[in-house]
């Protein structure tokens, strides 16, 4: 009533309004800001529209800008400290989690974060509530159009994490959780719906509570089902759960301004227990992981030493049994071709006992093979050498056997020690056979990755008159198939007599 005339003035916006008068420093939600010049008069009428926020609590106020100001800050300097240090307290918690779920690939870490972004943009939200400078989503979407948004993604989030995180354990969660989908999506459209019909507030305020009441009761169901899971973990989602359901009731309660703030009281103390709770579950999947490696190390163990005494058991019998088998016949033969006078006969009886005792060196070689005490490189070398020293004296060469003694500890299996044995035989034979040499030299060396032999002598070299083929002899053949099937490779060569390098990977 401004000179005795009733002046109309509607306020309906909800959004962020500057004071056109330049008086406050910030902008404000829900303040109509009146210009009053000295010495006029104005009587104020309000017509207020109780939409059922609270009884008393939305009285319409009257006071002066500046005063107001200063009594907000003065009245919310706690509650603005309290969720600025939720902010932060959720972003670490964000990044944290966030990183684990990139390194690891658990989709428990996802729906953790997703849970910790929908709270993070519902405190956000608080935050602007409380400090107007920090309006940014205020612009877009008021509070009170987007309660119901908020409420269904904090909550489906939550209750999606829970249940995956109890491993739907037991498994009516993963009916209550398709019941729940149903709901907030039924729930997002009518809202919705309701945005878009401009239907009054007091009616989408009904339907906000009744969203409300639905979740909760939700919630309580399934921390019953919490409580009866099995999962080893379960108690920490019941503690958070309950605290979180405490402070969702216990906040219905009080006046809308207060309400948020006790709900977050809740999801903090939630985030706390869930954060535990993850930390423990990350520890007890470690041990676990560790307790299977232990486990496989042990059954790989077992399974070596079944191996070890199986191969042991067959060569003690090759060598008792076939052993004494074929001594013993090339003992019966001899006796044979001692008493017979037909010369036919007794070169096929020799011959006879030249593949008795070709088997018999054969059948210590593979039994030698599968001694694993040989599997050390040092002993390795030592049966070379002795291989070696006893064909040079036969023959009475010059020459020596030399290997490194660098990684002495190296291990080397019995397939890769046959082999390698066979080939410097095949290889000696060849050289005293067809060269001629008076003198032939063993080197043998190894790396962590490789061995290397090499066998050089001072004969006439291979025969290269053979241009089709000058490496076609059986001998150069077996080296070639044995160093193959180890994965080498061999090269043959004259250098002031034959060479032949080998080297196969360990």
């Amino acid at each position: 009533m401004e000179n005795g005339k009733l002046i109309k003035k509607d306020y309906i916006s909800r959004f962020p309004q500057r004071d056109p008068n330049g008086i406050l420093n910030i902008g404000f939600v829900n303040i109509y800001y009146i210009s009053i010049r000295p010495k006029q008069k104005l009587d104020i009428f309000i017509k207020n529209y109780d939409y059922a926020y609270g009884k008393g609590r939305n009285i319409p106020k009257v006071s002066d800008t500046n005063v107001f100001e200063a009594k907000y800050y003065f009245d919310n300097n706690n509650e603005i400290l309290f969720t600025t240090s939720g902010v932060f307290v959720i972003i670490t918690i964000l990044f944290i989690f966030g990183f684990q779920w990139v390194f690891s690939r658990d989709k428990i870490y996802l729906c953790y974060c997703l849970y910790a972004l929908s709270s993070l943009f519902v405190l956000w939200r608080n935050l602007e509530y409380l400090q107007p400078i920090l309006y940014s989503t205020y612009y877009y979407l008021s509070w009170t159009d987007s309660k119901v948004y908020h409420s269904v993604a904090v909550f489906f989030t939550y209750m999606v994490f829970c249940a995956i995180f109890l491993e739907f354990n037991p498994l009516s969660l993963k009916r209550m959780i398709k019941i729940l989908t149903w709901f907030c999506v039924i729930a997002v459209i009518v809202e919705s719906f309701f945005l878009k019909g401009s239907v009054d507030l007091h009616s989408r305020w009904i339907f906000y509570q009744f969203v409300r009441l639905f979740l909760t009761t939700i919630g309580l169901v399934s921390l019953f089902l919490a409580f009866k899971s099995t999962h080893p973990l379960a108690k920490y989602i019941v503690a958070g759960g309950s605290l979180m359901a405490l402070a969702e009731i216990t906040s219905m309660i009080f006046h809308p301004s207060l309400s948020s703030t006790i709900s977050l009281v809740g999801v903090f103390a939630d985030f706390i227990i869930f954060s535990v709770a993850l930390s423990i579950r990350s520890k007890t999947i470690e041990l676990e992981n560790l307790n299977l490696i232990l486990q496989n190390v042990k059954l790989q163990s077992e399974r070596e030493t079944a191996s070890s005494l199986l191969k042991n058991r067959i060569a003690n019998d090759i060598h008792d049994e076939l052993g004494l088998g074929l001594t013993s016949a090339n003992y019966l033969l001899y006796n044979i071709l001692n008493v017979n006078t037909n010369q036919d006969f007794k070169q096929d009886v020799q011959r006879v006992i030249g593949l008795n005792t070709t088997m018999v060196s054969q059948m210590h070689d593979i039994i030698w093979s599968m001694d694993e005490s040989k599997d050390n490189i040092m002993e390795f070398c030592a049966d070379l050498k002795a291989i070696f020293n006893g064909l040079r004296q036969y023959h009475q060469l010059s020459g020596q056997f030399k290997h490194n003694t660098e990684n002495v500890d190296k291990k080397i299996n019995g397939f890769i020690r046959r082999n390698v044995l066979m080939c410097q035989k095949e290889a000696l034979n060849n050289a005293i056979k067809h060269g001629k040499p008076t003198e032939i030299n063993v080197y043998l060396s190894w790396t962590k990755v490789n061995l290397s032999l090499q066998i050089k002598d001072n004969g006439i070299g291979f025969n290269e008159s053979n241009s089709i083929d000058p490496m076609a002899g059986n001998g150069i053949r077996n080296i070639k198939k044995r160093v193959k099937d180890c994965g080498g490779k061999v090269s043959f060569y004259n250098d002031n007599g034959a060479n032949v390098f080998i080297e196969i990977p360990l």
